[in-house]
């Protein structure tokens, strides 16, 4: 079997080859500092461990504006998705538990109220009721894993009754100055 090559082709092959080995020859020539975080001294002259992800100072929230339309957004999505959960498709405990940590969040801003006009305790018991429909969804979870059929019909009423009343809660936030919830 026999290839043709044509001299120019060959010249081009050579020459990509030749900056593919160049390249990867200086860049394991390259000193670069190590990404490992190294311990840091401290006053007493002990070491703890740096981590990255933290700030250096305290972050000031006293400052931080919050717009109602992320919080709007935010309801609806998870009303949205409360409505929308399927038999097949049901909502997981780890859901509800990023969206409480959400709204928890949202509480401890300490202009929640008045950037949104929603008291922020109304946050908090959202939060806080995230957190008992993630439990109940874990306890269904394992009551699938253990086959208690009983078990599970008697959560899955339970169930529909608190994710209605959750809907309720969140289509009905708690308006300050005015009527709500």
């Amino acid at each position: 079997m026999n290839i043709l090559i044509s001299e120019g082709t060959m010249k081009k092959n050579i020459v990509l080859i030749s900056l593919l080995f160049f390249a990867f020859s200086g860049m394991a020539q390259q000193k670069v500092p190590a990404t490992v975080t190294q311990p840091a001294g401290t006053a007493d002259g002990t070491k703890k461990a740096v981590v990255p992800n933290q700030p250096k100072a305290p972050v000031d929230l006293s400052k931080s504006v919050l717009d109602p339309a992320v919080v709007e957004t935010s309801i609806k999505a998870v009303v949205e998705r409360l409505k929308n959960e399927k038999e097949n498709k049901p909502l997981l405990s780890c859901e509800f538990n990023s969206y409480s940590m959400l709204f928890e969040s949202y509480s401890k801003l300490p202009r929640v109220e008045k950037d949104t006009r929603i008291y922020s305790v109304w946050y908090k018991s959202v939060a806080d009721n995230l957190n008992k429909l993630a439990k109940f969804r874990e306890n269904m979870e394992l009551a699938k894993l253990n086959n208690e059929t009983s078990k599970i019909e008697e959560l899955k009423v339970n169930y529909k009754d608190f994710v209605q009343k959750m809907i309720y809660l969140l289509e009905h936030p708690q308006k300050v100055g005015g009527k709500g919830g």
